[in-house]
């Protein structure tokens, strides 16, 4: 994994304003966050644990803290060291694993009850 792939993995958030409706990327350029509390709370709790700078009100990154931990930490990897943050970085990766495939299940969990309620309310 090369430093960019770890920072897209590990600090998704800086990526969420791509992903901004209108409405929210207004409410950003107003300093306002759009995201949840409960999303914004556990995203400034796994910053401070990494030891990188907090969002600004708006959810943007203030500086390229985030970006020179990820470089470290391949840096360490590929010369087969660890850094101070190595084991809280794997853990916080499976666990964003696991996120990603619960949240597959759960998509697919609930296309084929769709799929199923149709063919339950098909005339025969």
């Amino acid at each position: 994994m090369d430093p960019k792939q770890l920072h897209i993995e590990l600090f998704s958030e800086e990526y969420d304003k791509m992903s901004d409706s209108i409405l929210d990327a207004k409410e950003r350029a107003k300093g306002i966050n759009p995201m949840s509390k409960e999303y914004q709370l556990k995203v400034a709790k796994k910053r401070k644990k990494l030891g990188v700078s907090q969002l600004s009100s708006s959810g943007d990154s203030v500086d390229d803290s985030s970006w020179e931990l990820c470089k470290e930490e391949c840096e360490a990897r590929k010369n087969k060291l660890k850094t101070s943050k190595t084991e809280l970085i794997k853990k916080y990766l499976i666990e964003i694993k696991k996120n990603k495939e619960k949240m597959m299940e759960d998509h697919y969990k609930a296309v084929f009850k769709i799929r199923n309620n149709k063919d339950e309310n098909k005339p025969q």
